[in-house]
């Protein structure tokens, strides 16, 4: 059970889990939703999304005060774009790797565009590549 809040309107308790799509609209800038957990601070509270039992986006913010967005299909990852749902603008796969402007990153970091840095660059080791020559 969460308890369902839209302010200043009013409150409300869901107890049963809704099989037809639902709408929460409001026209005011100040309404918010807000989940709350019912089970002590030990107990994170969840936002899921369900494909099915085994597919499932969730973004929860646990006990330690730190906020996660992951999945449960064990071969997806997570992607936040800034305009379109297949740009790939942020791309976390489930390997741990991280894509910038790549939703298949192969290494730790991949990057596929520009990297402007106003700061220094620290390398434990550097070997690759500059205009056809070696380093």
């Amino acid at each position: 059970m969460f308890n369902l809040t839209l302010r200043p309107l009013y409150s409300a308790s869901v107890k049963d889990v809704l099989n037809f799509p639902a709408l929460i609209s409001s026209n005011s800038a100040t309404d918010f939703l807000k989940l709350t957990s019912g089970g002590g601070s030990a107990t994170p509270v969840k936002l899921i999304f369900e494909k099915s039992g085994a597919e499932q986006g969730i973004i929860e913010y646990n006990r330690n005060g730190d906020l996660e967005i992951y999945n449960t299909d064990g071969d997806g990852g997570v992607m936040i774009d800034g305009s379109t749902s297949a740009g790939g603008d942020l791309y976390v796969a489930n390997s741990g790797n991280v894509g910038i402007g790549i939703t298949t990153p192969t290494e730790k970091l991949q990057v596929t565009g520009n990297i402007s840095a106003s700061g220094d660059i620290q390398f434990n080791t550097l070997t690759g590549t500059i205009n056809g020559g070696t380093f």
